[in-house]
C-alpha cells in the first residue's frame, strides 16, 4: 500500500502547484492592468536568520504623485544569493492606493 500513498501524495503536491501556480497568475495580470510602472533602484539587501538564511532586496522609486517609497520587496522570490545588486535598476510596477504593495518586473513575469 505504501506506493499508493505515495501516488496520492504526489497528486495532492500537484494540484497544490497548479492552484498556488494559477492564483500567482492573477494577481500578475492585476498589476498588469491596474498597477503604476515605475523605475527603481535596488538600495541595499536585507539577510534575514531563521531556519533557512535569505536575502530579499530594499527597494526606492518614486511615485506618480512624487512620494520617494522605500521598501522591503517581501513578494520575490527570497534567496540565499542576492538576486539584485545594490544600486541596480530595476523595473516594478505599483498599486496606486498602496505604493508599498509592488512587484519587480524580472524576465518572464510580465509581458
Amino acid at each position: 500500500m505504501e506506493p499508493l500513498y505515495f501516488f496520492i501524495a504526489l497528486l495532492v503536491g500537484a494540484i497544490l502547484l497548479v492552484v498556488v501556480g494559477k492564483a500567482k497568475d492573477q494577481e500578475m495580470e492585476w498589476f498588469r492592468k491596474n498597477g503604476i510602472r515605475v523605475q527603481g533602484t535596488v538600495v541595499r539587501n536585507t539577510l534575514s536568520w531563521g531556519r533557512v538564511s535569505v536575502t530579499r532586496p530594499v527597494v526606492r522609486f518614486t511615485t506618480e504623485n512624487g512620494e520617494t517609497i522605500e521598501f522591503l520587496d517581501e513578494n520575490g522570490l527570497a534567496l540565499a544569493v542576492p538576486r539584485f545588486s545594490v544600486g541596480q535598476k530595476i523595473t516594478l510596477i505599483y498599486e496606486k492606493s498602496n505604493p508599498q504593495n509592488f512587484r519587480i518586473i524580472t524576465s518572464g513575469s510580465f509581458a
